[in-house]
C-alpha cells in the first residue's frame, strides 16, 4: 500500500440530515441528460440511444460505487484515552485506508486537530484522493500549554462519486480524548518520555 499525507484543507461543508446528498454535478447531469434526450428524439440513431441509456445509468452507477466505498475504506484510530503533562510534546497519528481496487479521487475527511498554538481544537475539512490499495498518514504534534481535556479524532467523511452527482456521508465519530494535566502531576508514569508522548493507533475500525 502507498502511503500518502492529505494536506489541502477547507472549511467544513454543512452538515444534512441525510446522509446521501445531490452533488453540484447534479446539475451538470440533468443538463446533460435533457440534451441527450432531444437529440435521441430528434436523431433517432443508435448512437444517440446509446447515449442516453449511458447518460440514464450514470446516477445507478455512481450509487453502487458509492455504497462499495463504505466497505472499503477503513480508517485506523489511535487508542482512546490518553494523559500528559501540560508543555509536554504530544505526537499522534490516524490512517485513513483505500483497501479496495476502486480508486476514489474526491474524498473530504472532517477531522478534529489542534489548533495552530495548541490553544482548543477544531473541525477541518481535509481534501484527499485516495487510489487502490493506499494508505492516507495524518501525523502531527502538539504541545498544549493549559490544562483541559481536547478531543482529536475524525468526526466523518464525504465521498463522493467520479462525476460529483452524490455525496455520501460515513459518519465515524472516533475521537481520542487528552487530558491535560499540571507539571509533575504524573511524576515518572510510563506516558513520560524524552521526546515527548506518543497517541499511536491501536484498533481497526471499518464503516
Amino acid at each position: 500500500m502507498k502511503k500518502k499525507t492529505p494536506s489541502r484543507r477547507s472549511a467544513v461543508p454543512k452538515r444534512s440530515r441525510f446522509s446521501l446528498t445531490l452533488a453540484r454535478g447534479a446539475r451538470l447531469w440533468a443538463v446533460l441528460w435533457v440534451a441527450s434526450l432531444i437529440f435521441t428524439q430528434a436523431l433517432l440513431s443508435s448512437a444517440s440511444n446509446l447515449l442516453f441509456c449511458f447518460v440514464s445509468l450514470l446516477p445507478v452507477a455512481s450509487l453502487i460505487y458509492l455504497l462499495i466505498s463504505k466497505a472499503a475504506i477503513k480508517l485506523l484510530v489511535p487508542e482512546s484515552r490518553v494523559e500528559i503533562e501540560k508543555n509536554q510534546p504530544l505526537n499522534y497519528e490516524m490512517q485513513l485506508i483505500n483497501e479496495s481496487f476502486l480508486p476514489y479521487p474526491f474524498v473530504d475527511a472532517v477531522m478534529r486537530l489542534p489548533t495552530a498554538h495548541s490553544v482548543r481544537t477544531v473541525d477541518k475539512c481535509v481534501h484527499i484522493s485516495m487510489p487502490p490499495s493506499t494508505v492516507y498518514n495524518v501525523k502531527n504534534n502538539a504541545v498544549f500549554k493549559f490544562r483541559g481535556t481536547y478531543t482529536i479524532g475524525v468526526s466523518c467523511l464525504y465521498v463522493y462519486d467520479l462525476f460529483r452527482i452524490f455525496k455520501l456521508r460515513i459518519d465515524v465519530n472516533s475521537f481520542s480524548t487528552v487530558s491535560v494535566l499540571p507539571c509533575q502531576y504524573l511524576g515518572n508514569k510510563s506516558l513520560s518520555f524524552g521526546h515527548g508522548s506518543s497517541l499511536f493507533p491501536r484498533h481497526w475500525q471499518g464503516f
